[in-house]
């Protein structure tokens, strides 16, 4: 049997799940560490065995975490490109749903008029986000989310941060057409698509 390492970025966010679900307590008192070691997790300054990642993982699972989806970055399936957040995967939801609504409001007020043309060009519209729009708007969160506090709220504190070397290398390869990389142009693209 093959055994697969649980990513830094699903580890986290099954981590917080858990917390979340239950407590930071009962979560230690679980996997027998202490409350200090769970806040350590999830930080980031410390890492759990691989046998504990993994325990993690299906453990907020099994508790209903909503499963990973992956987005191919380059071309392939990446760690980078694990979207494991629910809030993350509840606003791709919301932001399909509406597309799907106003479709259908669309339709029924081109059949209300009975023009063939509009009827044509209501159905044509489409029923989801396309692939790319929702992944960058997924990565885009995911990235946001991981920055934390440090997180640029507009593009003047994004214009103002100093970039690791590791993050300029991540802006260059491109797997952004749509950067969103502060909060106020995240929320801005999302009430967009969501319909706010």
């Amino acid at each position: 049997m093959v055994r697969r390492e649980t990513s830094e970025r699903l580890f986290q966010a099954r981590v917080e799940y858990l917390v979340a679900d239950t407590s930071i307590e009962e979560t230690a008192r679980f996997y027998g560490r202490t409350p200090r070691t769970v806040r350590r997790w999830l930080d980031g300054s410390n890492a759990p065995s691989l046998a504990v990642k993994t325990s993690v993982s299906r453990r907020a699972l099994s508790r209903g975490a909503a499963p990973a989806l992956q987005v191919r970055i380059g071309g392939r399936f990446d760690s980078r490109g694990t979207i494991a957040r629910s809030g993350t995967q509840r606003a791709i939801q919301v932001a399909n749903l509406f597309t799907r609504r106003s479709r259908e409001a669309q339709i029924r007020e081109a059949r209300a008029t009975g023009n063939a043309e509009r009827l044509a060009a209501a159905r044509a519209l489409p029923t989801r986000l396309d692939r790319r729009t929702q992944d960058n708007l997924a990565l885009a969160r995911e990235r946001l989310m991981e920055q934390g506090v440090n997180a640029p709220s507009d593009r003047v504190e994004e214009m103002s941060q100093q970039l690791s070397d590791e993050e300029m290398d991540a802006l260059d390869e491109a797997y952004y057409e749509m950067m969103y990389g502060n909060w106020e142009d995240w929320r801005e693209a999302y009430e967009e698509m969501a319909g706010y």
